[in-house]
């Protein structure tokens, strides 16, 4: 017998059942803890969701997973205390929204009751790959702050190094700026993020993140070059250097400030070529 039939058949035996008793199925599903069938139209996005932002081809891909062989992870989720007759969502966000566009009526979810569901919403979240870091640290300072735990024990809790927790949690003194930035985008890595945290000055570390994002640099290393330790004395200049292998010629070009962005260098070269004798 095919497997939804028989989903169908179990919950029409349990409303049924339920119908018998005087209580609806729905009070019985909330009532007992354990892995249920539920209905995806019962089922309430929890609003403190960690995850930010789903790229939207990804959540296609795994709507066209569900398709073909339907959702193999079961959904966590809890009974909704201001809607007594639903059920609100603690973890699998992006299979629940890929399953509404696959038009999947019914998920498989395990049922919670504990009484801390916020916590257990982050934890497995943490405990995925695929937060980005500012989701992650936000996550975790979240964590942090309702529980108050230290770094180690927050380590301990979510299954990775203490160091690797109060890199992630220190992530959250960059510019909203660039957290804003961030939250629309998984393409920079946590190193990189880290990296330009530490370029120093507000000043530096904005043009470590537009170095980063404008493509002028792309790795930790190149970042960590353009954090020269400050010399005391005479401000040094920014200057480009170019000599062509083979070329009987080189350009140098020089700034008077201590750096230059990539568009900065272009418009001083066009500027030099059109004042060419």
């Amino acid at each position: 017998m095919p497997k939804h039939n028989l989903k169908t058949i179990a919950l029409k035996a349990l409303e049924k059942n339920s119908r018998r008793e005087g209580e609806h199925y729905v009070t019985r599903l909330k009532r007992d803890e354990g892995y249920k069938i539920i209905p995806r139209d019962l089922i309430d996005p929890n609003p403190d969701q960690p995850r930010k932002h789903i790229d939207k081809k990804a959540l296609e891909d795994l709507a066209a997973s569900i398709k073909a062989v339907g959702v193999l992870q079961p959904l966590i989720v809890r009974p909704n205390p201001e809607r007594p007759d639903r059920f609100l969502l603690i973890a699998g966000e992006r299979r629940w929204q890929a399953s509404g566009i696959a038009h999947v009526k019914e998920l498989p979810c395990i049922v919670r009751h504990q009484a801390d569901h916020d916590e257990i919403s982050l934890i497995e979240n943490l405990q995925r790959e695929d937060l980005t870091p500012l989701e992650e640290a936000e996550a975790l300072l979240r964590l942090q702050t309702t529980k108050g735990y230290t770094h180690q024990q927050l380590a301990q809790v979510i299954g990775k190094s203490r160091a690797s927790v109060t890199e992630s949690l220190s992530l959250n003194g960059l510019p909203e700026a660039i957290k804003a930035e961030c939250r629309t985008s998984d393409t920079t890595s946590k190193s990189q993020l880290l990296q330009v945290l530490r370029a120093g000055s507000p000043e530096k570390l904005e043009a470590a993140w537009d170095a980063l994002k404008t493509g002028e640099v792309t790795t930790v290393r190149e970042l960590r070059k353009q954090k020269q330790p400050t010399k005391k004395g005479r401000p040094r200049h920014y200057r480009f250097e170019y000599q062509p292998q083979g070329k009987a010629f080189h350009v140098t070009v020089t700034f008077a400030k201590r750096s230059a962005r990539r568009a900065e260098l272009r418009a001083a070269l066009k500027d030099a070529l059109r004042h060419l004798p």
